[in-house]
Parts: C-alpha cells; sequence; structure tokens
C-alpha cells in the first residue's frame, strides 16, 4: 500500500508542470478571444468627436469639435449626453415619396438626399430659379437675361396653334382655357400646358376652386374637373350647343346656348330650366348670387335672374355678345359692333361705341375694366372713359380676356396666342 501511493504521488509530482502549462496556455487562449492582454493603465492619446457631438450635428447642425481623450477619476453621472437611441431619432430616415432628388435642387447646390437612389450629400442638377419672364426686360442676373415688361405681352403660343375660345383663372397659379381642338389646357403658376383633349369643342369655362371647375361646349355636352381628371357629367337631351357657364357655388350654376334654353345645377344634376320666349342665342351668363344674375344674346336681349325666373331686362344691344357684372347696380353689357352699356341699378345705357367688333368683356372694379376684340385691340376702362390701351403686335383677334386682379390677367385668341397682362 505505501508503495502504490508512493508511486502515484511520484507521478503528480513529475506531471504538475505539464498541468500548469496547460492551463497558462488556455489562459491566454480566453484573454485572446475576449480581450487586449494588455495592463489597465490608461489608454494612449487621442482625438475624438464624443456621441453629444453626433446628436447636436443631426439635430441642429453644431460642427462639434474632437477633444483629447481623458481617463475619468470616477464613473460618469447620469444624464450628462445623449444615447445612442436619441441620436437615431434624430437621424434621418428614408422618404421615398417625398424626398428631394438631385433634379429638385438648383444646380450646384448641396443637400441631403432622403431616397434609396439618392442618399447621403448630393448636389443638386435642376437647373436655375431664374426665370428671364421674372426679370426686368434687358437686366441680366447670373447670366439670365430678363424678358419681363409691364402690360399685355405674349405670353405663349399652342403646340397646335388652335384658337383659343376662352380661359378662366383661379388664382395667379391655377387656370385653365380651350382651344377650337377640343384641346384643354392648364396654367401652374410658371407654364401653360395640354392636359387633354376632350369629346366636344368647348365655349365656357368656370372655377370653383382648384377641385371644381366646369366646361360647357357642343352638342349640349357639360364636363367637369374633379382635381384629378376632366370627365363628361352629362350631354342634355336637347343636344344645342352651350356657349356660357356660370357657378355660383358647387351645388349652384348656370349654363346657357343655342336656342334660348337655360339650363341648371343644383348640386346633383344639370336640367333645364327654361326656354327664353325669343329663342335666341344666349352667349354669355354671368351670376352675381343665387337670386341676381344677367345673360346677354343675339338680337340685343338682356335678361336678369331675380332668384325664381329669368326675365327680359331690355334689348338694347344690337347682337349681344358679353356681360359682366362688379354689383347689383354696376353690370356692363357689349355686343359686336363695339357699343357699351351700363346698368346703374334702374337704366341700361350707351357709353360708349369702339368702331370695332368686340368679343369679351371683365370688369375689376368701378374704376378698372378691360374689353378685346378684333385686331388685337385691347381696351381700358378707368372710371370716365373707354380708350384703346393697346394692339397687340400679332393683330390676331382675342376672343376673351380674364382678369384676376388689377395687376394681372389673361387674353386669349386666334392662332393659340395667350397673353398676359402685368403691372
Amino acid at each position: 500500500m505505501n508503495t502504490s501511493k508512493y508511486s502515484i504521488w511520484k507521478h503528480f509530482i513529475k506531471s504538475l508542470p505539464l498541468t500548469l502549462a496547460a492551463m497558462a496556455l488556455t489562459a491566454v487562449a480566453v484573454l485572446a478571444a475576449t480581450g487586449t492582454t494588455d495592463s489597465s493603465a490608461a489608454p494612449g492619446s487621442t482625438n475624438s468627436y464624443t456621441l453629444e457631438d453626433i446628436y447636436q450635428r443631426l439635430d441642429s447642425g453644431t460642427a462639434g469639435a474632437q477633444s483629447t481623450f481623458t481617463e475619468p477619476v470616477v464613473a460618469p453621472g447620469t444624464g450628462t449626453m445623449h444615447d445612442l437611441n436619441d441620436i437615431m431619432g434624430a437621424a434621418p430616415a428614408l422618404d421615398n415619396t417625398n424626398g428631394a432628388v438631385a433634379a429638385d435642387v438648383l444646380t450646384g447646390q448641396t443637400f441631403w438626399g432622403l431616397t434609396n437612389g439618392e442618399w447621403g450629400l448630393q448636389t443638386g442638377t435642376g437647373g436655375s430659379d431664374l426665370d428671364p419672364e421674372n426679370i426686368k426686360q434687358g437686366v441680366t442676373l447670373f447670366g439670365v437675361t430678363g424678358t419681363y415688361t409691364t402690360g399685355w405681352n405674349l405670353h405663349t403660343t399652342t403646340a397646335t396653334g388652335s384658337d383659343v375660345l376662352t380661359v378662366d383663372a383661379l388664382t395667379n397659379t391655377d387656370g385653365w382655357a380651350t382651344d377650337l381642338s377640343r384641346n384643354i389646357y392648364h396654367w401652374d403658376g410658371r407654364d401653360w400646358s395640354l392636359v387633354t383633349t376632350l369629346g366636344a369643342r368647348l365655349y365656357g369655362i368656370d372655377m370653383i376652386s382648384s377641385t371644381d371647375v366646369w366646361a360647357v361646349g357642343d352638342g349640349g355636352q357639360i364636363y367637369h374637373w374633379d382635381g384629378s381628371a376632366w370627365s363628361l357629367d352629362t350631354t342634355t337631351a336637347e343636344g344645342a350647343a352651350l356657349l356660357s357657364v356660370s357657378m355660383i357655388s358647387s351645388t349652384d350654376g348656370w349654363a346657357a346656348g343655342l336656342g334660348g334654353l337655360i339650363y341648371h345645377w343644383d348640386g346633383s344634376a344639370w336640367s333645364l330650366h327654361t326656354t327664353t320666349a325669343e329663342g335666341t342665342y344666349l352667349k354669355s351668363v354671368v351670376m352675381v348670387s343665387s337670386v341676381d344674375g344677367w345673360m346677354v344674346g343675339d338680337g340685343g336681349y338682356i335678361y336678369r335672374w331675380n332668384g325664381s325666373s329669368w326675365n327680359l331686362s331690355t334689348t338694347m344691344l344690337w347682337e349681344g355678345q358679353d356681360v359682366d357684372v362688379v354689383s347689383s347696380t354696376d353690370v356692363w353689357a357689349i355686343d359686336t359692333f363695339g357699343d357699351i352699356y351700363h346698368w346703374d341699378g334702374s337704366y341700361w345705357s350707351l357709353i360708349a361705341n369702339l368702331s370695332t367688333a368686340v368679343h369679351s368683356i371683365d370688369m375689376v372694379s368701378s374704376t378698372d375694366g378691360w374689353v378685346v376684340g378684333d385686331g388685337g385691340r385691347i381696351y381700358h376702362w378707368d372710371g370716365s372713359a373707354w380708350s384703346l390701351h393697346t394692339t397687340t403686335a400679332e393683330g390676331t383677334t382675342l376672343y376673351v380676356v380674364d382678369m384676376g386682379s388689377s395687376a394681372d390677367g389673361w387674353a386669349v385668341g386666334a392662332s393659340g396666342h395667350i397673353y398676359d397682362y402685368d403691372d
């Protein structure tokens, strides 16, 4: 027994160095896998941004500054800087719907792209925001020479060159026009662009809002714009051409045309309201309110709406072309021979004869009005007299004038010409 115990002990003593060596190697392997084997002394000097620097850059654009790392003496306190969750919350996120791309940003201008295709710091390629039409004629800014002049100027000629028959603008960035070839154009504040070609030639258009527009034309067809598309709302049973439309609201409007036919919109459907006894062509309708409106037509007939019926007011005009209203006591009408008449609340009276064929009148106020006609002639009312304001260089017939204000308006006519007025 003693000899056996001695042998075992002797064997253990001999193998101990190998065992210790194996344990040491295992410890080294563990340290190598879990971290440095350097001593726990302070790290070498280094410059770095802090998490707070990163957060402030994302949150407010603060430049930040690198600082030298200092070994802390004690553990940091709480709330001394924003944590990683805060940084992630301040970081930009992908936005493939509304994120700008290079073409949306002026050439040479930098921006942070948010889309998959253009993430990160980007440079714009969208050209210049300097439009010659917004720079005074003769003035050059950053290589762009201005063409802007006050008064009436040819803004554009449509690609088809077809006669533009009507125009209506709700604001200086939202308007519609139609032409003889059944095309309909939209004004977005910069350009007139072709939107669609409809199934009928349109002679009248009226905007209630940017998502509620009505247009009338051949064959008794009435079209509606709902903010996304033009669609045929109805075709009247009579099928006679409609020449004018005037909307009071989304639930109250009027349209009229050939044969003295007058239609009403009640918010759900268009229906024939009445036919004038004279059966004349009704060329223009304009409503003051739900209880006051006017129409003019061939034969010099002028009709007035009193809230329940349309009644003949006078036959003073030779051949009525257009009517416009400032107020219930300030109404103007023109005939094709250049006669201009005024209603003062009691009587119609002849104010002027322009000695040329005219087609449209639009009154901004009692002291500011416009008439357009043949030969590119544009006349102005200053509160006391009508006078020739200008004759366009092209000299083409102008069919409609529409003023947004005393300083902004449109006139459209033959050969696809669209003129704008700036003051």
